[in-house]
């Protein structure tokens, strides 16, 4: 495929994946068109971007089953997650959430999702992620907790050790 030719077929994907045209979106990713592909017109806006600020949640699907990068930042660093936010989107919010998508991530200017849906008020979309998160924050704190009583059992074990009597060269 020349590059104008994946160019033009990268042009068209980007544009299914904003209008929602899930058939086109997997006939053209089956020719070859990059699922990563980047609007240069648009700040650097990927198809996952666009399905997710549109709403397009079966388009969104695809895009991830094809190898889409939730976490991908638009020129502005923007994810696809801000705009399913932006956009009151729970449905793709849950989508990107759980395949890996951090609603604490900062664009350019310091914005998080979660931030957005505070400042703009998004009650249902603040709860979800609220709760999305609270057992990520519980595991982190698990998992600091596992390793300080794991340094602690070490440090006891090397302080022990100290003590014990050498035995006799063998």
């Amino acid at each position: 495929m020349t590059k104008n030719e994946q160019r033009e077929i990268n042009r068209k994907l980007l544009k299914a994946a904003e209008e929602g045209n899930v058939r086109d979106v997997k006939s053209l990713l089956a020719a070859g068109a990059q699922v990563d592909a980047k609007d240069r017109e648009n700040q650097d806006m990927q198809p996952l971007h666009y399905a997710a600020r549109q709403g397009h949640l079966r388009v969104v699907k695809v895009l991830l089953e094809s190898g889409a990068k939730v976490d991908d930042p638009d020129g502005d660093g923007s994810q696809p997650l801000y705009y399913a936010v932006v956009n009151d989107h729970l449905g793709i919010l849950k989508l990107l959430l759980a395949n890996g998508a951090d609603p604490m991530a900062e664009d350019k200017g310091g914005g998080t999702p979660f931030n957005i849906a505070v400042v703009w008020g998004k009650p249902e979309l603040i709860s979800f992620m609220e709760a999305w998160m609270e057992p990520k924050a519980a595991e982190k704190r698990q998992r600091a907790e596992n390793d300080a009583a794991i340094r602690a059992i070490l440090a006891r074990q090397r302080r022990l050790g100290s003590l014990r009597p050498k035995s006799p060269g063998l």
